[in-house]
C-alpha cells in the first residue's frame, strides 16, 4: 500500500505573509514515462515566503490534530496518519536553534544534540525561572512577615486604629445615645470601619448635635405623639365692628316729663331698672309694684310701658342686642391643646393667647359700659386684637412644624438611634481613617503575599519536577558519534577538521586533534553539525542499514545559508549522499531542499542529476523538479547561468544597492574573491595575488594599478576558515566583515571597474545571460570609475 507521501502535489498556506490563503506547487506530476517526482529544489529570494512554507509543514507534524495542508492533483487535500505526520522532518533555522548547544568548559566546547539540547535549554530556562522564582518567594516572604509582625503588621495597625476611634469621644457618643458606655467589640469595629463617609467630621459633628436633640426630645415625650395647637379663627374676631359699634350715637326721641325722668336714668345707667319696671308692666298678673308696693292699673301698667318702649325703642333695642352679641368670652388654653403640649414647646403660644385674652377682657369691659349708657358713644380706638391673634397664629404654626418634628421623632425613634449610632461611627471612623487605611492596605497585601507565596511555591515545585525530567533526559543514551563525524567528514572532506569526541553523556569539539573554543565555532558549522545531526535522527532506535526504510518527507529549508558558502560543496556532498540513502530505502519517499541562492540552486540540480542518472536503471528511479517561488504560486525556474556568471550578478546587484542585505553583505567578501581567482585562474592561469604584479597586464591597468593593488590586500584578508586556522596571527579588526555596508559596496564597484580595465566587454557579456541591460552596465561602471580613477585618467579601454 502506497503512502499518503505519494499523492502530494502542493501544499496551501494560509499564514504569515500568506495569510489569505496561496497554494504552491511541491512536485510535478508522472510524465509519460511514468516516473515519479519526488524530489524538489524551491527557489525563492530572500523574503519571498519559504520559511513560513516551511514552519507551516513542520506544524503538522509537532501537531498531529491539525489539518494536512498538503493537495493532490485534483487540489484536494492529501490525508495522512498519525505515523505518516510523525515522518515530516523540516530541517531549518528552528531546528538548528534548538537542537545544537554549545558550552564553553574551560578552554573546550561542550555540545549537547537533540533530546539533550533541548533538555538543556529548558534546563537553563529553568533555573533561570527558578531564580526569578525565589526572587518572588523572598519578595513575598518578606512582605508576609511585615504584615504578620513587627510594628507595621496587622495587629500593631489594628489596635492604633482603635485607639485612635476611641480617643475622638466614640464611648462617650454611645452613652448619650443609649446610656451606657459601650465597648468596641469586633461587631461594633466592622460597623466603625464600614462608616465611610465624604464628609468633613465638622459637618457630620452638626448633623449629631441635631439629631441627638431631637432623640432627647423624643426620650422626654415617651411613647405618646403630642396633639397639635390649635389655631383662633380671626373671622370670629371682627375687632373693626366692635370699634365701630362702639363708637355708634343713637337718635334721643322727643318726651313727656315722666319719660324724660325714664330717658335720665338710662343716661345715668340705670338702664337696667328701667328694663326692669318694663318687665313689671308688661306683665299682667302684676297689680302692684314690687318696690314700692304701690297699686298698679292696667291703664298705669299700659301708660309705664309705652313710655318705657319710646325711650327704648326697637332701634335701641337692636343696638343693645348687637353690643351684647360682642361679647367674646376668655380663649381658655384647652381649647387650644395649650394643655397637653410641653411647655418648652408652648411657652410662646402662651404669652401670645395671654396678649388676646387681654384684648378680648377690655373689649368686654367697654361693652358692658355701653351698655350701661345705650346713648353715650364711647371714642374707642381698636385695642390690638387682630395683632394679637395673627402673633398667636403664627406662633401657633412654628410650634406645631417643632410638635411634628418630635412626632415623626417619636414615631421613628428607633431609626433615630440607629442614625445616631451610624453618625458616632462616622465620627470615629474619621479619627482613625488614614490607620483604618494603612491596616485595610496591609492586609490587602498580606492576602496577595499569601496568594503569591502559594503560587510561587507550587510553580517551584512544578519546575524542580520538570528539572528532574529533564535531567532524566540528559542522562539517555544518545546517538553514537560515528555517523555523525561520518557526516562531518563528507562536508568538510577533512576527518580530522571538525571531531565530536564522546565526553561523559555529551560531545566535545576538536579540530586536528586540539580542543576548539566555542568562539571558534562560527554559526555556519553549527548550522552543518545541526545537519549532520538531522541526517543521523533520522536513524534514531533502527538498525543499521534500515535507517530510512520507513517512507519520509524531508524539507530542508536552506541547509546553505549563508554562513555555509565556503562548505557549500561539502553540504551538497551530504545532501547528495542522505537523498540517495532515502530515496533508495523507500520509493514513497520524498524530499524538498528550499534555498535563496541561485547558485546553490545551480550546485543542487547537478548534485541531483547526477544522483537521478545514478538510479536511472532501478525501481527507484525519480524526477526533479525546479522551481521558483513568486508572490503567491510557484513556476519552474530555469538555471542556465554558469556558477561564474551568477557570482557576478550577485556582485552586480551588490554594487548598486541601497539598502543592505545582511545575508549578502555578509558573504560579499568571498563572492568578489572568487570572482577575481576565476577570473584570474581562467584567463591567464595566475592566481589572484598576481594579478597586481603582472607586468603584461599593469600596462592594461594604467592608473587602476593602485587601485587594484589596494583591493587585492582587502580581498586576501577575506580568509575562509571559520575556525581561524590561518588568521589566528593576524589583528581582528582588519577582517574583511569589520568593513561597512558603504566600504563594501565601495569595493565591489571597484572590482567591476578593474575587470572593465581588464576587458571592455567581459562583464556586459556575463550579465547578459541575466537580461541585465549594456547601456546600464557601462553607465554604472563610467560613474564607479570617476569614483576610483584620477580625473582625466578615466578612459574606458575600450573606449
Amino acid at each position: 500500500m502506497s503512502s499518503g507521501f505519494s499523492s502530494i502535489r502542493g501544499v496551501h498556506i494560509q499564514s504569515g505573509m500568506f495569510d489569505s490563503g496561496a497554494d504552491f506547487d511541491l512536485f510535478r506530476s508522472p510524465g509519460n514515462n511514468g516516473v515519479q517526482h519526488r524530489v524538489s529544489i524551491l527557489f525563492g529570494r530572500n523574503g519571498s515566503g519559504k520559511t513560513t512554507i516551511s514552519q507551516e509543514i513542520d506544524r503538522i507534524s509537532v501537531d498531529g490534530t491539525c489539518d494536512s495542508p498538503f493537495r493532490n492533483e485534483a487540489g484536494e487535500s492529501v490525508s495522512l496518519t498519525n505515523k505518516e505526520k510523525q515522518s515530516i522532518r523540516v530541517f531549518n533555522e528552528k531546528y538548528a536553534q534548538d537542537t545544537v548547544l554549545l558550552r564553553e568548559e574551560g578552554l573546550e566546547t561542550i555540545v549537547m544534540l537533540g533530546t539533550k539540547a533541548q533538555a538543556q535549554k529548558r534546563i537553563d530556562e529553568i533555573d533561570e525561572e527558578l531564580i526569578e522564582v525565589g526572587k518572588k518567594l523572598t519578595e513575598w516572604t518578606v512582605k508576609k512577615d511585615s504584615a504578620e509582625n513587627g510594628p507595621q503588621s496587622l495587629g500593631s495597625l489594628l489596635t492604633k486604629a482603635k485607639d485612635e476611634a476611641k480617643g475622638g469621644g466614640w464611648a462617650d457618643r454611645c452613652h448619650e445615645i443609649t446610656g451606657t458606655r459601650s465597648n468596641l467589640t469586633a461587631q461594633r469595629w466592622e460597623a466603625i470601619v464600614g462608616a465611610e463617609t465624604d464628609l468633613s467630621r465638622r459637618e457630620v459633628e452638626a448633623e449629631y448635635s441635631e439629631k441627638l436633640a431631637q432623640y432627647q426630645r423624643a426620650e422626654n415625650a415617651g411613647s405618646e405623639t403630642v396633639a397639635r395647637i390649635g389655631m383662633i379663627d380671626a373671622r370670629e374676631y371682627d375687632e373693626e365692628a366692635s370699634v365701630g359699634l362702639l363708637s355708634k350715637a343713637l337718635d334721643e326721641p322727643i318726651l313727656t316729663e315722666r319719660e324724660e325722668r325714664i330717658f335720665a336714668l338710662v343716661q345715668n345707667g340705670r338702664q337696667r331698672m328701667v328694663e326692669y319696671a318694663r318687665e313689671i308692666a308688661s306683665d299682667d298678673e302684676t297689680d302692684s309694684c314690687p318696690l314700692c308696693q304701690q297699686d298698679l292699673t292696667t291703664e298705669y301698667k299700659e301708660s309705664l310701658k309705652q313710655s318705657v318702649l319710646k325711650v327704648l325703642n326697637k332701634e335701641v333695642d337692636l343696638f343693645r342686642k348687637d353690643l351684647e352679641s360682642r361679647r367674646i368670652p376668655i380663649i381658655e388654653e384647652d381649647e387650644l391643646g395649650l394643655g397637653k403640649a410641653p411647655e418648652d414647646l408652648a411657652s410662646k403660644c402662651r404669652e401670645a393667647l395671654g396678649k388676646v385674652n387681654g384684648a378680648i377682657a377690655a373689649y368686654a369691659e367697654l361693652i358692658e359700659k355701653r351698655l350701661r349708657s345705650l346713648y353715650e358713644p364711647l371714642g374707642a380706638e381698636p385695642l390690638g386684637l387682630t395683632e394679637a391673634i395673627a402673633a398667636f397664629n403664627a406662633s401657633s404654626a412654628e410650634t406645631n412644624k417643632e410638635i411634628d418634628d418630635l412626632n415623626a421623632v417619636v414615631r421613628s425613634r428607633a431609626a433615630l438611634k440607629r442614625r445616631l449610632l451610624n453618625l458616632n461611627d462616622q465620627i470615629a471612623r474619621i479619627d482613625a481613617k488614614d490607620s483604618i487605611k494603612r491596616y485595610a492596605d496591609t492586609e490587602k497585601e498580606l492576602k496577595t503575599a499569601k496568594r503569591e507565596l502559594t503560587k510561587a511555591i507550587e510553580k517551584r515545585r512544578e519546575l524542580e519536577s520538570e528539572r528532574r525530567t529533564e535531567e532524566a533526559k540528559m542522562s539517555m543514551t544518545d546517538l553514537a558519534a560515528n555517523a555523525i563525524n561520518g557526516y562531518l567528514a563528507n562536508v568538510f572532506f577533512d576527518s580530522s577538521r571538525f571531531v565530536l569526541v564522546p565526553y561523559a553523556n555529551v560531545y566535545k569539539i576538536e579540530s586536528h586533534g586540539k580542543p576548539v573554543r566555542p568562539s571558534e565555532v562560527s554559526t555556519g558549522e553549527r548550522n552543518i553539525l545541526a545537519l549532520c545531526y538531522f541526517f543521523s535522527e533520522g536513524g534514531e532506535m533502527k538498525f543499521e542499514g534500515s535507517e530510512d526504510s520507513d517512507p519520509q518527507y524531508v524539507i530542508l529549508d536552506d541547509p546553505v545559508s549563508s554562513f555555509d558558502m565556503e562548505n557549500r560543496v561539502g553540504i551538497c556532498s551530504l545532501i547528495r549522499d542522505r537523498a540517495a540513502h532515502i530515496l533508495e530505502s523507500n520509493p514513497d519517499s520524498r524530499i524538498t531542499v528550499m534555498t535563496h541562492d541561485i547558485g546553490i540552486a545551480t550546485e543542487l540540480k547537478h548534485t541531483f542529476d547526477d544522483l537521478g542518472k545514478s538510479l536511472k536503471d532501478t525501481p527507484n528511479h525519480f524526477a526533479t523538479d525546479y522551481l521558483e517561488l513568486r508572490g503567491e504560486t510557484t513556476q519552474d525556474l530555469q538555471i542556465q547561468k554558469s556558477r561564474y556568471s551568477v557570482l557576478l550578478k550577485c556582485a552586480y546587484d551588490f554594487a548598486i544597492s541601497d539598502q543592505e542585505d545582511e545575508s549578502e553583505s555578509y558573504v560579499i567578501g568571498n563572492i568578489l574573491r572568487r570572482i577575481l581567482e576565476g577570473y584570474s585562474s581562467f584567463n591567464y592561469g595566475i592566481g589572484i595575488d598576481m594579478l597586481s604584479r603582472d607586468k603584461d597586464l599593469a600596462i592594461r591597468f594604467g592608473p587602476a594599478s593602485r587601485l587594484l593593488s589596494s583591493v587585492m590586500y582587502r580581498l586576501a584578508l577575506n580568509d575562509e576558515s571559520h575556525l581561524k586556522e590561518c588568521l589566528d596571527a593576524l589583528n581582528p579588526p582588519i577582517a574583511f566583515d569589520r568593513y561597512s555596508y558603504q566600504e563594501k559596496m565601495a569595493i565591489a564597484q571597484c572590482v567591476f571597474v578593474i575587470l572593465d580595465y581588464l576587458d571592455g566587454d567581459h562583464v556586459a557579456k556575463q550579465l547578459a545571460h541575466h537580461k541585465v541591460p549594456k547601456r546600464d552596465i557601462e553607465a554604472h561602471i563610467v560613474e564607479w570609475r570617476k569614483r576610483f580613477v584620477p580625473e582625466g585618467e578615466a578612459e574606458s579601454s575600450t573606449a
